[in-house]
């Protein structure tokens, strides 16, 4: 499960660098392992677990999002693919984040 889904940044200005961070615990009963994380131009991650996180256990995934790469306000995703599998989908189980910024002048 993840402790935070939506990520709601306040009002920023044009240059404005903001640290992000997400933490997850793992409430399954199996090993719970990323494969690949896929963000926009405007954010960079900067830290993720890479060993895989066993059941009870948390992590966390850092990034930080660069206002210089964007024009207005938006809601920017983060697709967070596992190589655990869905088992109905029969497809890796995907986890999305989202945050929202505003920009003031």
């Amino acid at each position: 499960s993840w402790v935070v889904l939506e990520y709601p940044l306040t009002k920023i200005k044009k240059g404005d660098q903001i640290p992000l961070s997400y933490t997850f615990t793992n409430t399954g009963n199996a090993d719970l392992e990323i494969d690949l994380i896929s963000v926009c131009d405007c954010t960079e991650v900067l830290e993720r677990p890479y060993s895989a996180i066993k059941p009870g256990e948390s992590g966390t995934i850092k990034a930080i999002f660069d206002s210089n790469q964007k024009e207005e306000s938006e809601t920017i995703e983060i697709d967070i693919w596992l190589k655990n599998i869905d088992p109905v989908l029969d497809m890796p189980v995907l986890e999305r984040i989202q945050y929202q910024y505003e920009f003031v002048k």
